[in-house]
């Protein structure tokens, strides 16, 4: 690792943060290897137990691309597919809207299922879920719901389609999500520390606001991974080379411009990938 390089990115990021931030990490790597690495701040905001880049962080929406893997590895191995409508492998998926019956894995991970949005119970709580009594809140929740619009007839960006995305994960394997991701996923490349909340590995100390209870993020599939942020860069190498754990026939597919607009000025929602916000950077401030 570069320490004089760290140190640099380090002071210029201390300049930048507010006065009363918990912490802050970040890695970078470059074909594979960490060239930079580090944490500032405290673990728990208390100015008690400084941060370190062996702690963990949530790490949001990102979350989607491991759910997205988790899938594309079952559509590899011929257990499910994209095309097929959901309630063919959750018999228990209800909802007031029929039209429910037409939502499959590919309208979830695009974000064009027409689901409502988010089931916000769970989104940030002080335990972990259990997951047979969140699943069984998911389906109280969508039994009782409508759709916004028809399956597939345009993006609108949607956590719901992760969690009914985890919950076949879950299904087919036979084995918890957060289970499945650490098997298949995490530890074949050596991500220890990346995990879901309710699979949590406690060699890594979570990071979280002081006076509060480290969070744990209920929808899984959307949200639900905490790592470090070298780990993080593991994960993000599997979409840069060739890996036994996604190929390179899923990557092109969750490569894919896959969203959906009916606004002619709207150059953003046909961007979505599957698991991807967008696989594209049209507009002139991201240029290069």
């Amino acid at each position: 690792m570069n320490e004089a390089l760290t140190q640099k990115l380090s002071a210029v990021l201390q300049r930048s943060l507010p006065k009363n931030y918990t912490s802050v990490s970040y890695a970078i790597s470059y074909k594979g290897q960490i060239l930079c690495a580090d944490s500032l701040g405290y673990q728990d905001g208390s100015k008690l137990h400084p941060a370190t880049t062996s702690c963990t962080y949530n790490v949001a929406s990102v979350s989607k691309i491991y759910c997205t893997t988790a899938v594309m590895q079952l559509v590899e191995q011929g257990k499910v597919d994209l095309d097929t409508p959901i309630v063919e492998y959750l018999p228990d998926f209800k909802m007031l809207d029929e039209r429910y019956r037409q939502i499959t894995l590919r309208h979830c991970l695009s974000h064009t299922s027409g689901l409502p949005g988010t089931q916000w119970r769970w989104l940030a709580a002080s335990r972990p879920r259990r997951d047979e009594d969140y699943y069984e809140e998911v389906y109280r929740f969508l039994a009782h719901s409508a759709l916004h619009s028809e399956p597939g007839a345009f993006s609108v960006y949607c956590n719901d389609g992760f969690t009914l995305a985890e919950m076949v994960v879950a299904q087919v394997s036979g084995m918890s999500y957060g289970e499945y991701c650490k098997q298949y996923i995490t530890e074949p490349i050596g991500a220890h520390s990346s995990r879901q909340s309710s699979q949590r590995n406690h060699d890594y100390q979570h990071t979280f606001i002081v006076g509060m209870p480290p969070e744990s993020i209920g929808p899984e599939g959307a949200g639900g991974i905490g790592t470090t942020m070298a780990d993080l860069c593991k994960f993000g190498q599997l979409f840069l080379t060739e890996n036994e754990v996604v190929s390179e026939q899923s990557k092109q597919e969750i490569d894919k411009p896959q969203g959906v607009t009916f606004l002619p000025a709207d150059d953003w929602a046909q961007n979505y990938g599957l698991g991807w916000d967008s696989v594209d950077m049209p507009h002139q401030t991201y240029a290069l």
